[in-house]
């Protein structure tokens, strides 16, 4: 895929909107790591220019503050918004975290969002939760191993979060398609870690 004009506004866009933040884990990443990592996870398997800007835009519409909708649909167009809105869950970030949904209700809403959503969404869901996932491993590798046996619990939730987030996507995209398979072997990779 050629860098466009439309893909490189999207680059840039994104660096812009979560300048200020922060992957959790061990080294405190620029967020939009996630971002970039995302959508060329994306580009292995598809030169759809607006699945590679949703890849980018995919947190926008819950992580940043102010950025609404209607600003993905003003800046990238309907398709871009349409399959955003279909990998976010309902969390607003004008909000602190202890007025927002529980974890699990903003967790259901997002496992029906990507089943609402097109194909495309469920593409764009499996390579967020492959990097994720292969996020978590890398930490594992640099870090003392105390500390994941006391995120166990935590990451038995995530799991279960993280299997019914795959069904749908197998289901969406087929259980051969590249992204599934990759899916499928990261968790079986990083449940090992913690099970």
């Amino acid at each position: 895929m050629i860098l466009s004009k439309r893909l490189s506004l999207a680059i840039n866009r994104t660096s812009e909107l979560h300048r200020d933040q922060e992957r959790k884990g061990v080294d405190r990443t620029p967020y939009v790591s996630h971002l970039y990592s995302v959508s060329h996870i994306l580009s292995c398997v598809t030169d759809d220019e607006d699945v590679l800007i949703a890849g980018l835009m995919h947190d926008s519409l819950e992580d940043v503050p102010n950025f609404t909708k209607e600003n993905l649909l003003e800046e990238f167009g309907e398709r871009v918004m349409t399959i955003v809105i279909g990998v976010t869950e309902p969390l607003d970030a004008n909000k602190e975290m202890g007025d927002q949904l529980p974890w699990l209700v903003r967790k259901e809403a997002y496992i029906q969002a990507v089943k609402d959503g097109p194909m495309e969404s469920a593409m764009v869901s499996c390579a967020d939760k492959i990097h994720n996932l292969m996020s978590t491993e890398y930490a594992y590798s640099v870090t003392d191993v105390s500390l994941f046996d006391k995120m166990q619990m935590s990451f038995l939730n995530q799991k279960l979060f993280y299997d019914k987030v795959f069904l749908v996507c197998e289901e969406k995209l087929g259980k051969d398609h590249v992204l599934v398979t990759s899916y499928r072997e990261t968790l079986a990779r990083v449940t090992t870690l913690f099970i």
